[in-house]
């Protein structure tokens, strides 16, 4: 099996659990703020869908599909807004994850070892990542991390009834 391969079924698997955990989610739960420290479901599925975007199609195939506007609410370091209603509807926020990750996994299948060797630009405000092949392990990483911190919080909500 190719590495491309072997990439694009972990980028699959991976999203396959954090669908997993987002269903039949309500409206409240995702909008429930959990403890401090801790940001909420809302905020997170942006920003998993947003840092597909940005990692793999603006990073590496150089074209992200999200506008800016969206890109800002969601981006690492960014504010949660107090009014929660002020984010698209969370079944918006999965269809549009469902558009970036379908054209990210097609990237991904048919990236060469030489592409993932190309260095990534330095402009782009990611300096720990250095290659293509970075950034696509990053984003699966990535959404690993906040998939497991949706299923935390989800475990809270369900403690707090």
């Amino acid at each position: 099996m190719a590495f491309a391969d072997i990439l694009a079924n972990q980028h699959r698997t991976i999203r396959q659990f954090t669908l997993e955990d987002l269903k039949d989610i309500s409206d409240e739960e995702v909008l429930w703020k959990p403890p401090a420290g801790m940001n909420p479901i809302i905020w997170l599925v942006g920003h998993i869908c947003m840092a597909e975007d940005g990692l793999v199609l603006g990073l590496c195939k150089g074209r992200p599909l999200i506008r800016e506007e969206f890109r800002n609410m969601f981006t690492r370091g960014s504010q949660v807004a107090e009014d929660l209603s002020m984010y698209p509807p969370v079944s918006e926020i999965i269809a549009k994850m469902a558009d970036i990750h379908e054209q990210a996994v097609e990237y991904i299948s048919g990236v060469t070892e030489e592409e993932m060797d190309k260095p990534l630009r330095r402009d782009m405000g990611v300096p720990f990542l250095k290659k293509r092949g970075d950034a696509l392990i990053q984003a699966q990483r990535h959404e690993a991390y906040h998939q497991a911190q949706i299923r935390q919080i989800r475990r809270l909500y369900a403690d707090k009834a």
